[in-house]
């Protein structure tokens, strides 16, 4: 009986010993449970698998003008949701970049001091860039801009403003892509003073007759830099990677030359004509009472707007006639555009001409329009209601046509321009053809040998 008290004493001792052991209910704490490994049937625990680290993505530079990186942004982050694949395997980095100091930019970035026959390092360059056509020739010639791809190029043949493809265009192909008309020329008008336009003499007619003045509103360089390019003549200056100009192409000695003076000189001398030298509208250096009308650059839209309230009035630049024919007036612009470095990596060379097509496709052109105010080149989108309906854009689409690449100049160019219209101001309708052929002959020379003139970093003039 003994053996059996004491047999079942321990079987109690044993059992209170195991309800204090750890997991169980009576402690009031639980061990993470261990589940046996699926199908094995073991009673082995099975530790939970490593998680493998997320793989190294390619970043992609994109620089972008200062004024635009938010907009950037946002645009590459709609890029990366609409192409997973791409989002799994590179990233985007947006920095903000001033146009007018891309080409310093270019030559920090790149390590080179453009000597004759250095070419920037490439690869050192950003993947993906916006720059103003200005640079364009620059960019071209020292090999950083990447040809568009052939199926690309024919999209954009379709859907982009001819002029705007010609500005990202050169004999061998197309070699950017088109964003928007940054900046040109138009006509600012009084509608109390102005009531129709049919060519450039008209208008400043109306001025004269309703006692109000016709201003060029920029620089008095703009004016027969206007009329000399309307009428067929040409400057074009070989500029260097240095920034040097190596030579000089100048035809305006030329009889054609000759009558576009001729032309300018009998404009000039209409007696409502006020030719004004910087910005009349930042500077208000001009009796604004009296302003019937203004061809001024197209950034200064909003001041004019703010100067002729009620009145306000906007147009393409009105033809100029020559005689008995008229001539589209043309002009220089600037425009916006996308280049692409060509690298040597395929699969990244790939993406980037995707996200510029995109970055340039009808979604970003209405952003930018949105939050910059600069003219989309789309035709499908310069076709849309928001773009008809203001009045300002529509003067744009119809002057785009007429808008050529703006080119850089030298400061001799500017300097001998405005003392050649500084001249045909003073000596009016008595300048005779003989004079007038020898103020042309010494523009000309003087341009043409204009050489080792470094170019501005911001040029004050479109040719």
């Amino acid at each position: 009986m003994k053996k059996i008290c004491a047999l079942l004493l321990s079987c109690l001792l044993l059992l209170s010993a195991c309800s204090l052991q750890p997991g169980s209910s009576e402690t009031g704490t639980q061990t993470p449970v261990q589940t046996d490994a699926p199908g094995t049937g073991s009673n082995e625990s099975v530790t939970e698998p490593s998680v493998a680290p997320e793989p190294v993505r390619k970043e992609l530079i994109v620089w972008t003008f200062g004024t635009e990186e938010e907009l950037t942004k946002s645009l590459c982050a709609r890029f990366m949701m609409d192409n997973p694949a791409i989002a799994e395997t590179y990233s985007i980095t947006v920095k903000p970049v001033n146009a007018e100091d891309l080409i310093t930019r270019v030559r920090e970035a790149t390590d080179t001091s453009y000597a004759e026959g250095v070419l920037p390092d490439v690869e050192a360059m950003p993947d993906l860039f916006f720059f103003y056509s200005d640079d364009y020739e620059m960019l071209r010639k020292i090999n950083l801009l990447g040809a568009v791809p052939e199926e690309m190029a024919a999209k954009l043949e379709k859907t982009v403003d001819a002029a705007a493809l010609a500005a990202a265009s050169d004999e061998a192909g197309l070699y950017a892509y088109p964003a928007a008309l940054e900046n040109t020329m138009l006509l600012y008008y009084d509608k109390s003073v102005i009531s129709e336009i049919k060519d450039l003499a008209s208008v400043i007619r109306q001025c004269e007759e309703n006692d109000r003045c016709f201003y060029m509103g920029t620089e008095t360089t703009m004016f027969p830099a206007l009329l000399f390019l309307s009428c067929g003549l040409t400057y074009d200056a070989d500029i260097l990677p240095d920034g040097t100009i190596a030579s000089v192409s100048c035809d305006y000695y030329t009889e054609a030359g000759l009558h576009a003076a001729k032309l300018m000189q009998s404009l000039m001398s209409m007696k409502a004509f006020r030719g004004i030298e910087g910005s009349p509208v930042l500077s208000f250096a001009y009796d604004q009472e009296k302003a019937g009308a203004i061809i001024a650059d197209s950034c200064q839209t909003q001041d004019l707007k703010v100067m002729l309230q009620d009145n306000y009035g906007v147009a393409a630049l009105p033809t100029i006639l020559d005689g008995k024919e008229e001539r589209a007036a043309l002009t220089r612009g600037t425009y916006t555009m996308i280049g692409v470095s060509p690298k040597k990596d395929e699969a990244g060379l790939a993406v980037c001409h995707k996200l510029a097509e995109f970055l340039t496709s009808d979604e970003g052109q209405l952003d930018r329009y949105n939050t910059a105010g600069t003219l989309p080149v789309s035709t499908s989108v310069l076709a849309g209601k928001e773009i008809r309906k203001d009045e300002t854009a529509s003067a744009l689409m119809a002057q785009m046509p007429n808008v050529i690449r703006k080119v850089k100049t030298s400061e001799g160019y500017v300097e001998a321009m405005n003392r050649f219209t500084s001249q045909l101001i003073k000596g009016g309708s008595e300048i005779k053809t003989a004079r007038l052929q020898q103020l042309l002959d010494e523009l000309s020379a003087y341009l043409m040998a204009d050489g080792a003139v470094k170019v501005p970093a911001s040029p004050s003039t479109n040719n």
